[in-house]
């Protein structure tokens, strides 16, 4: 009788966890639709947070203010969730998938590229989004069948920031270059990087690597950890030169400690 208990507690907790992510998935889901069914700058100001933000060129901007003196676009755009996950807490995950814009659903894409965004649960147990950062590529969209769920993490225990974890990292690409990847690369980690389509797993961002240029400079500006402490995300400005553009690192507390399980970066 008490195995069958214990069956039981765990059944139900890995159905509630799933569930907890399909939340996230629906969403991104429902944001999508409604870009679809009314217009890109009515979805973005009805689910991004009052805090919410957007990016361009190095700059974060508050998602309400940027989207409410913006004209509606004269395109449609168009994009699904294929990977999400959600820390142990429940109220803090990410959805990331293709986006493409279109002049209408049959039409020729003008433009393709894959999106990421953190989605939080507010005070009134609505979803809205903390931040949306996009790269673009050319040519098709990637297939895709059934949104990928992450793997849940560890609860963290030890009273680590999220942008001591990101500044940590740094500190080693400064001294290693994109060696420092190697150690951190979570087995299913997600790369958007600006003009190509994602890399989905540890292998792939590992036979690309040589893509990444070897003396980024990365500045952490903000980000922000769960409950939990087992899922953190931190934004911030890359340098290349004169260039300026946008960051976006997820990492997820494992048995092995903080792996970086989605990466956007432009540059």
């Amino acid at each position: 009788m008490r195995f069958l208990i214990l069956f039981l507690s765990l059944l139900f907790f890995f159905q509630g966890s799933s569930q907890k992510v399909s939340e996230v998935i629906n969403a991104e889901k429902a944001f999508a639709r409604y870009a679809i069914e009314h217009n890109t700058k009515e979805a973005f100001l009805a689910f991004c947070d009052d805090s919410g933000l957007v990016f361009n060129k190095g700059k974060a901007a508050n998602a309400k203010s940027v989207w409410t003196a913006n004209a509606v676009p004269a395109t449609k755009l168009f994009w699904r969730p294929a990977f999400a996950g959600l820390a142990l807490s429940g109220e803090l995950g990410f959805t990331t998938g293709p986006w493409e814009a279109k002049k209408s659903e049959r039409d020729t894409a003008l433009a393709v590229g894959e999106y990421t965004t953190i989605w939080h649960k507010n005070n009134a147990g609505e979803w809205k989004f903390l931040l949306d950062m996009g790269i673009s590529y050319k040519g098709p969209q990637y297939n895709w069948g059934k949104v990928k769920k992450a793997k849940k993490g560890t609860r963290e225990s030890i009273a680590e920031d999220a942008l001591t974890i990101d500044k940590t990292f740094i500190y080693n690409y400064e001294k290693k270059g994109n060696a420092a990847f190697v150690n951190v690369l979570h087995a299913d980690v997600w790369c958007n990087l600006q003009g190509l389509p994602p890399l989905k797993n540890r292998s792939q961002v590992l036979d690309n690597l040589e893509t990444i240029p070897k003396d980024l400079q990365f500045v952490p500006l903000n980000g922000g950890m769960a409950e939990s402490r087992d899922f953190a995300y931190v934004y911030g400005t890359v340098k290349n030169g004169t260039t300026e553009e946008n960051y976006l690192r997820i990492w997820q507390y494992t048995s092995d400690g903080w792996k970086l399980l989605v990466q956007v970066l432009k540059w």
